[in-house]
């Protein structure tokens, strides 16, 4: 093989291995870094971390990102917003995610 085709298979192993998003799914992520009160960044295997805002962190009104997410390893399942918002960020809720499970469990 040469290096060429080494990277060529390098790369598609790479393509393969990032998860396909497309808005409304519900994916895994590993919470990188809480904010305080500002963003929350997640790990969700994709070529750009995922984003949860403040206000889609919680249900719960004034709640703050690290009261409800531990920083460094807490593992999360959210929903995906926006699988792009013009700036390459991939835009997530946990407070949707809760909200589709809950509704879930009524019907």
């Amino acid at each position: 093989m040469t290096d060429q085709q080494d990277m060529n298979q390098f790369m598609d192993e790479i393509d393969k291995s990032m998860t396909r998003l497309e808005k409304g799914a519900i994916i895994k992520g590993t919470v990188m870094t809480v904010g305080g009160d500002e963003d929350v960044i997640v790990n969700i295997g994709h070529m750009s971390d995922g984003i949860i805002t403040k206000n889609e962190i919680s249900a719960e009104s004034g709640k703050a990102p690290a009261d409800v997410v531990s920083e460094g390893g807490d593992e999360i399942d959210v929903y995906v917003l926006k699988a792009d918002d013009g700036e390459g960020n991939v835009v997530l809720s946990k407070k949707t995610r809760r909200s589709n499970c809950c509704l879930g469990r009524i019907s």
